[in-house]
């Protein structure tokens, strides 16, 4: 009767934790479902409703055919920079180092730009370490980082990058449709015709994957950084530097404007970010400011308290930060279109192909969340910088392996 019972628990026994991974890496997907290539093409200040305003039959089917994340947010600031190297390294600011568009450096005593010393490793850098090649069309901050090779937008690049590298990821950065958006406007007829023209682009690129016959061997992520706001909301602090000479504060806007008698140098770029000078500001003249400052209507003002509890390191961004509520902006405009406010904070997430389900619309995801899904799909170990999660509830199930079981 032991014999039997014992036999009886080896056959059964395994049953009871299906479901349970059996070892590291159990959870990836099976050959059969896993893609030999990722396309991630991210369209910068692609708003989610631009949808349900213009007619982009392309996007729209791989809406229809993969997961749409109809509330997927970016990381604060809703600027380009920041996002695109949490997109990139699926880090918070806190942790890349990138904290904005451009920065007050206290060393240097200078605002810079052209942010790209990141502190942790890019995709391409980890797919690089696992013996993976990813080329990189525009993408600017992956350039010569671990890239097989670095080309321009276009149809005929991505058409070489795919037949002359063969890699396993692809990023292909758009940026006319930040470009297009801050000139003309979210609803303009501008807009409207060159997201038409990069809808038929995107068609081309993926109709030349059905002719080499990778199409269904190939996940496609469509994804953007943050959205894109008309700007004619009206100002809430449109001569802040007026407004603080009144209180004594000296401030400069810009390189030109820093001297020694300079105690906030203010970079504005949707919102407003504040930084002290060294040695020009003390606990009297602090509270002073945030006195000054917490009285504007139509603004919230943030502290190093809060500037943390978003994921966003204080010295890096800023002292104290002035958010525009809905509704307003820092310096009001006359046209054409912003962002870096909470409220261009949605993003655009699509994903469609292989090891995806079909059909789908999911709620909430983050920007840090896209590269732990395709080192995922990938089956490539995910790093301990990255800290978005793996969207699982978007991909296919992986099916039970009995040999694991027995």
């Amino acid at each position: 009767m032991k014999i039997a019972f014992y036999l009886i628990l080896l056959v059964f026994l395994p049953l009871l934790f299906l479901g349970f991974p059996v070892k590291a890496g159990s959870d990836s997907l099976p050959a059969g479902e896993s893609p030999q290539l990722v396309v991630l093409f991210m369209l910068d200040g692609f708003r989610p409703d631009y949808l349900a305003m213009y007619d982009l039959p392309v996007i729209e089917s791989l809406v229809k055919m993969g997961v749409y994340y109809a509330e997927a947010t970016g990381v604060f600031p809703s600027t380009t920079t920041t996002n695109q190297t949490s997109l990139v390294t699926g880090a918070y600011p806190a942790r890349t180092g990138i904290p904005n568009n451009s920065k007050y450096d206290r060393k240097a005593d200078r605002i810079v730009t052209g942010l790209r010393d990141v502190k942790v490793p890019v995709i391409s850098e980890i797919l690089k370490s696992a013996g993976h090649k990813t080329v990189v069309l525009a993408h600017f901050m992956l350039e010569n980082k671990g890239e097989e090779v670095y080309l321009e937008r276009g149809v005929a690049q991505f058409k070489t990058a795919i037949a002359q590298y063969r890699p396993q990821l692809l990023v292909y950065y758009e940026g006319d449709t930040d470009s297009y958006g801050h000139k003309y406007g979210p609803y303009s007829e501008e807009m409207e015709q060159k997201l038409i023209e990069i809808d038929t682009e995107l068609g081309e690129m993926l109709s030349y994957l059905e002719q080499l016959g990778l199409r269904e061997q190939t996940t496609v992520i469509i994804a953007s950084d943050h959205g894109m706001t008309l700007n004619t909301q009206p100002a809430a602090v449109p001569h802040l530097k007026e407004l603080l000479a009144g209180s004594g504060f000296k401030i400069a806007l810009n390189n030109a404007e820093i001297t020694a008698e300079t105690d906030l140098v203010v970079i504005q770029s949707g919102s407003s970010f504040l930084y002290f000078r060294e040695g020009r500001i003390d606990q009297r003249s602090y509270q002073s400011l945030l006195e000054e400052l917490s009285g504007i209507p139509g603004l919230d003002l943030l502290t190093a308290r809060e500037i943390e509890a978003l994921n966003a390191d204080p010295k890096g961004l800023g002292d104290l930060v002035l958010v525009p509520r809905p509704g307003f902006s820092i310096l009001g405009g006359g046209g054409g279109g912003i962002h870096g406010r909470p409220e261009e904070a949605q993003i655009t997430l699509i994903m469609a192909g292989a090891g995806i389900k079909e059909g789908l619309v999911k709620s909430e995801a983050e920007i840090i969340d896209i590269t732990p899904t395709i080192l995922e799909l990938l089956g490539i170990e995910i790093p301990a910088s990255v800290q978005g999660r793996v969207l699982k509830g978007a991909l296919k199930e992986k099916p039970i392996e009995w040999d694991s079981y027995f």
